[in-house]
């Protein structure tokens, strides 16, 4: 059995490029729980800022994973899904001017069991909180962390504020759109919690921050509220969306 909760909306934005799916439900601009007595997906798509129409490249990415059975999705299934999802979005773009640019991020969790698929492409973020311990599970595709990665800087504060934020992939593009793929067997545990946020959040709200809301809020809507608050205090300029997945697998319940 899985619990989830999501909130999501436009922050202190005129509108909003973020969309959220889980266990087959779009959710745009509202806050949603429930319970999955099956397999469940989860995903987050933002709209690329600058671009036009980013919106809409959020929306027809959420409606390919939406229209996914999740019975028995494998690696190869994602995969796939991820690539139409950037055939579909490159149609539209070839549809006409208006569209010709847009483009989203793509997160997403895939729970079956024990089992997890975790996948992203861009800079919305993966988490799991294990014990009230919180790990990135997401592998940022982000010029910021490339550069950290290759050794070319030795930290953010070295990359000019104009770079910090510049994503190298995203949903949309004939080249770029790779995504990182992880799958983990047996890898889930009972109360294991993941967290699937936008940069509207994670760029103003920091893992410790979450680390401290989670166990503190118990309830998973109240946590999605909490975080959501949270990044509006510290001030976020961007849409901002949060998925909170809880996995029960004791086998009492």
């Amino acid at each position: 059995m899985y619990k989830y909760a999501v909130k999501t909306g436009s922050g202190v934005c005129l509108t909003n490029d973020d969309y959220a799916m889980v266990d087959q439900k779009i959710i745009y601009c509202a806050s949603v729980s429930g319970v999955s007595e099956k397999a469940i997906l989860a995903t987050i798509c933002d709209g690329v800022g600058g671009r036009k129409c980013g919106d809409v490249a959020a929306r027809i990415s959420s409606e390919v994973f939406a229209s996914l059975s999740t019975d028995d999705l494998t690696v190869a299934d994602i995969e796939k899904a991820v690539q139409n999802a950037n055939l579909s979005v490159i149609a539209g773009q070839e549809a006409d001017e208006l569209h010709s640019k847009m483009a989203t991020t793509l997160a997403g969790v895939y729970l079956t069991g024990r089992d997890v698929i975790t996948f992203n492409v861009g800079d919305s973020k993966i988490f799991r909180l294990r014990n009230s311990y919180l790990t990135q599970l997401s592998v940022d595709h982000t010029f910021a962390q490339e550069s950290i990665g290759l050794g070319l800087v030795r930290s953010r504060d070295e990359i000019d504020e104009k770079d910090l934020h510049k994503i190298t992939r995203w949903v949309g593009d004939k080249r770029r759109c790779i995504p990182a793929i992880h799958y983990g067997e047996n890898r889930v545990l009972d109360k294991d919690v993941f967290i699937i946020c936008s940069d509207g959040l994670s760029d103003v709200v920091s893992a410790e921050e979450i680390e401290d809301v989670l166990p503190a809020c118990g309830e998973l809507s109240l946590s999605c509220e909490k975080l959501y608050d949270l990044a509006m205090k510290k001030g976020s300029a961007d849409n901002i969306s949060v998925v909170i997945l809880e996995a029960i697998t004791d086998d009492e319940n």
